[in-house]
């Protein structure tokens, strides 16, 4: 099964909806000359630039205006429909930002104009999702020709096996599969996604969404069997000897159910000794199966009218994703006599007072974002977007932290690129707080 690792999108009637806006345009033009159009043959030219279907449309019904004239009068119906604002296909968005959080380059080949194209792409604020762009301007011959898409394989910088096109058109198909590249026909951007996952990519996260989360800790009432104890005991040993710094034995929160209830999800848990969590995680033949809860948050600010968050690097020594950058704050779940009745903002206020230094009073507001487990360590975060009123200059004034590198400002217009860079060195459960933040 190929690896994609490069989505390219056709425009018109792919991304954007303008497929029966310019279909009117086509009719508007024939019918100036006292010609009735035919969907058939739109299709037909649905693909190839402008100069090429007034050749075909001068020729075909022997139009008498010079090849200028018809093309000056065609594009004239071509700009009444950029100069508004055309709707994107239903998808678009959620899929595009599937893509960047799940370390896709994207590219686009349209036949369009880069007059139009660009116009089009900032007035649906879709401009900075491209990786690449191949216009109608760029080529000699357009699709269903494959130079549009040879021009794409080139400039992506992958193998053809490598790249899969999406295409709404029989002529932008062709393109692509004459090519040598993959093609689906299609702009059902859900099922597209669904397709990705199944076939494709496997994200290491899973998102369970909902708008409130409550918290309720049990007393410890597991018995655990002799013979994990004893594997427990030898694994735990034997990890602490590979290590230069000593793993702590702390109590932490250990998963034993999720109920959706009506309004929220209702997480039942009890206090277990780390020890038990990392051995079962670290040797199969445990199979305990146990699962760590902790709590993962976004900060978002505004500095000079620009919406930021902030990532940070991981120390080199920790246990789980040395050196990778991630949101913050973010940590385990303590026993905390001070906060009985477990509310879940209280823990996150107190991680990120200890990991930032910064003080309470700057938090302006909390929303959940969800539930997401991060399948290879087994952990689910209770994931909070954390609100501030600060400025850059005051956060590296007293941001102080024991466990993370200096604060990595990123502000929301460039957090595509940033995670299309590094995609491969960012903890899972980031990129899905990021992937619910932007459904939001």
């Amino acid at each position: 099964m190929n690896k994609f690792k490069c989505i390219v999108f056709d425009l018109d009637g792919t991304l954007i909806d303008t497929t029966p806006l310019l279909f009117n345009a086509y009719k508007e033009f024939l019918k100036k000359y006292d010609y009735l159009g035919t969907k058939k043959e739109f299709e037909l030219l649905n693909g190839p630039k402008l100069d090429q279907i007034i050749i075909y449309l001068k020729k075909k019904y022997t139009l008498k205006p010079s090849k200028l004239k018809l093309k000056r009068h065609y594009d004239n119906q071509i700009k009444k429909i950029y100069q508004t604002k055309i709707s994107l296909n239903e998808g678009v968005l959620d899929l595009l930002d599937f893509l960047k959080l799940n370390g896709y380059v994207i590219g686009l080949a349209t036949s369009n104009s880069k007059k139009y194209t660009t116009s089009v792409l900032m007035k649906n604020n879709l401009l900075d999702y491209f990786s690449f762009l191949v216009y109608g301007d760029d080529v000699v011959i357009a699709k269903p020709d494959p130079e549009i898409y040879k021009i794409c394989t080139k400039r992506s910088g992958f193998q053809k096996n490598e790249i899969l096109v999406i295409e709404d058109s029989k002529n932008g198909f062709n393109s692509a599969k004459n090519a040598g590249l993959t093609c689906k026909k299609t702009i059902k951007f859900k099922l597209l996604e669904n397709w990705l996952l199944k076939n494709n990519i496997s994200p290491n996260y899973e998102i369970i969404s909902t708008k409130s989360c409550k918290l309720k800790i049990n007393e410890a009432s597991y018995n655990m069997p002799k013979i994990a104890k004893k594997m427990i005991n030898q694994t735990w040993n034997s990890l602490q000897k590979e290590r230069k710094i000593k793993l702590k034995n702390n109590k932490v929160l250990s998963l034993k159910s999720i109920s959706h209830e009506k309004n929220y999800i209702l997480i039942k848990s009890e206090f277990i000794d780390y020890k038990n969590i990392i051995s079962d995680r670290n040797e199969p033949k445990i199979k305990l199966n146990l699962s760590q809860i902790g709590i993962s948050g976004m900060i978002l600010f505004k500095n000079n009218k620009v919406n930021y968050t902030i990532f940070s690097k991981r120390d080199k020594n920790t246990t789980e994703y040395p050196n990778y950058f991630e949101l913050i704050p973010s940590g385990n779940i303590n026993l905390d006599n001070k906060n009985k009745n477990n509310d879940i903002n209280k823990h996150l206020i107190k991680e990120f007072i200890e990991e930032t230094r910064l003080d309470s009073k700057y938090i302006k507001k909390i929303f959940c974002l969800g539930l997401i487990k991060d399948k290879q360590n087994r952990v689910y975060d209770i994931c909070s977007c954390i609100e501030l009123s600060i400025n850059k200059k005051i956060i590296m004034k007293d941001f102080l932290s024991s466990e993370y590198s200096k604060p990595i400002f990123i502000s929301l217009p460039k957090l595509s690129k940033f995670i299309e860079k590094n995609h491969s060195k960012i903890v899972p459960t980031s990129i899905g707080i990021l992937e619910q933040f932007l459904k939001k």
